[in-house]
């Protein structure tokens, strides 16, 4: 048997599985942090371009 109380497993588990849901939302962050980055780097490039080259 566990030397544990059944409430101290309890918050063991609930503080285990809040910093597992942290992980993967840090690790979205860094994903979407990424494709921002790219959106906007497309977004001055196509508006250089456009400066470069204005609607006559």
């Amino acid at each position: 048997m566990s030397t544990l109380s059944q409430n101290e497993r309890q918050a063991l588990n609930d503080i285990f599985t809040a910093i597992t849901e942290k992980e993967t939302f840090f690790s979205k962050l860094k994903e979407s942090k990424s494709e921002i980055k790219h959106f906007f780097k497309l977004l001055i490039m196509r508006n250089r371009k456009r400066l470069k080259h204005p609607i006559r």
